[in-house]
């Protein structure tokens, strides 16, 4: 629910702000869209312009198209975001047979514009799931993603034909599906979730602790189970203290015993840094 109304949200600020018309490199992929509902094909010179005041604008980008062995010329850019505005310009059309004839090609120039505005919007949830699948507060994710969408290019990319936002939405996407996949996670809401053996630096998979929270990115209170807790220790630097901290020192070596049950289950450490005070918050 909350990733819903923070979709909707952010779709409705760049609706507001954005341009509702294309140029440049941006029609370039309208004219794609256009040629694939229409014709079936990705060919952008074989049919009039059904929007004449962008003539102009495709004589300044006609020496970038690429000249097909058909003797047709293409667009130069790849045909994921076309893809995405396929579909919108077929909305588009049935939508400007609503109105009069002679504004159909700008009503659906207008709904196919908007293909970024959904693109965006679904970029920021996506920012705002994967911080959330990473461990991070409920309000530091909801920050990140507000910080994302209102205080970065994503903003301004809303409203124009450019690929950027697909492609951030896509890799942004990717890392969560991997995150998911691995088993990146934290204890959220009292639900114990797992920490891979990639993640923690250990080998896992390792259950949290009942109260276990995530302290950061790649910290972690880790408990080993179903072995007993091992008492923690430091790695101390010249002329570092742990004032109020349990800690002893760890051995430099550890025995063929140690070594094989540290394979399993190694114990948690804390590294401390020269003149650093450390207070066995830390555990990775």
């Amino acid at each position: 629910m909350a990733q819903a109304r923070l979709f909707l949200l952010f779709a409705a600020l760049y609706l507001l702000t954005m341009r509702g018309h294309y140029g440049g490199d941006g029609f370039l992929m309208y004219l794609t869209a256009e040629s694939l509902v229409l014709d079936g094909d990705v060919a952008i010179d074989d049919r009039p312009l059904s929007v004449p005041e962008f003539a102009a604008t495709l004589e300044d980008r006609r020496p970038t198209l690429i000249r097909g062995v058909d003797g047709r010329r293409y667009s130069p850019y790849g045909l994921g975001l076309a893809l995405v505005e396929a579909p919108l310009y077929a909305l588009g059309t049935l939508a400007s047979r609503v109105g009069p004839l002679h504004l159909a090609p700008y009503v659906t120039m207008f709904v196919v514009s908007t293909a970024n505005v959904w693109v965006s919007a679904a970029l920021v949830v996506a920012a705002f799931a994967l911080a959330w699948a990473l461990g991070y507060r409920l309000a530091v994710a909801l920050a990140g993603a507000l910080l994302l969408g209102t205080s970065t290019m994503v903003w301004g990319y809303a409203g124009y034909g450019f690929s950027e936002p697909l492609y951030a939405l896509t890799l942004v996407t990717a890392l969560l599906a991997l995150a998911r996949l691995s088993g990146v996670g934290c204890q959220v809401s009292g639900v114990e979730s797992r920490v891979s053996g990639s993640a923690a630096g250990a080998p896992g998979p390792w259950p949290l602790a009942p109260g276990t929270r995530r302290l950061g990115p790649g910290a972690w209170h880790l408990t080993p189970d179903p072995q007993p807790p091992t008492p923690m220790c430091a790695n101390l630097g010249p002329g570092t203290a742990a004032p109020g901290a349990d800690l002893t020192p760890c051995p430099p070596f550890l025995s063929a015993s140690d070594a094989e049950r540290g394979s399993r289950h190694p114990p948690p450490r804390v590294g401390l840094g020269s003149g650093t005070a450390g207070r066995g918050e830390r555990s990775a």
